[in-house]
């Protein structure tokens, strides 16, 4: 797994979360339907203003159109606020990342963080599954983003999925800080999984007393 350091901007995984904590962090997802929607209504009224100025018989089909995406934005909305709707998961302390498979949010997958590797190149990340090989996983992000926010959100999550290191530098973890310093403590604080990390506490007499106790 590779670690890479996260920039002082905050990672888009932390707007607009359901919950997060020490344990597990879960973020709504904008229904398909919805985007689908606001796309096609968006493009139903330019082309009744645009193309209906021109040809009057088009301007029917412009109405056509934004009905029918009129329909997907509802449904979009009916599904985002339905109860038990899917969630982007992340799972701290049992390593796993939850996810939709597909942008309809029908069937959610788990993976476990230990085998995801990332692509900085390509920005791609895949999974190494029991065969070998790496398969490309599903872009869970809900929008198009720059290869900058896309690195930052990654490395984010290495960092976050790593339950022997403490928590990632953001207000929304501080007061959780000493609930999983206490954790990691109470296990004796065993070393990162991913090679090579040393990542300092919080306070010098923290990181003395992980010293002592754990050696790193």
């Amino acid at each position: 797994m590779e670690v890479f350091k996260i920039s002082r901007r905050k990672t888009s995984l932390l707007l607009k979360i359901s919950s997060a904590s020490h344990q597990k962090i879960t973020k709504k997802m904008l229904s398909a339907d919805f985007q689908l929607g606001v796309f096609f209504l968006g493009m139903g009224l330019l082309m009744e203003l645009v193309v209906g100025m021109i040809e009057d018989e088009m301007i029917y089909f412009g109405f056509f159109c934004a009905f029918i995406s009129l329909i997907f934005v509802v449904v979009g909305i009916i599904k985002m606020n339905k109860k038990g709707r899917t969630m982007f998961i992340l799972d701290r302390i049992d390593g796993e990342i939850i996810f939709p498979i597909n942008i309809y949010n029908s069937f959610m997958k788990s993976y476990d963080i230990s085998n995801v590797r990332i692509d900085r190149i390509k920005n791609e990340v895949y999974y190494l599954k029991e065969d070998g090989q790496h398969y490309l996983m599903y872009d869970f992000l809900d929008r198009i983003i720059s290869k900058e926010s896309f690195i930052n959100d990654w490395n984010f999550i290495f960092w976050y999925m790593d339950k022997n290191r403490p928590l990632p530098p953001d207000r929304i973890f501080d007061e959780y800080r000493q609930q999983d310093y206490e954790r990691r403590k109470a296990e004796g604080f065993p070393r990162p999984l991913q090679p090579g990390v040393g990542t300092r506490e919080i306070t010098k007499e923290q990181q003395k007393e992980r010293m002592a106790i754990g050696g790193w």
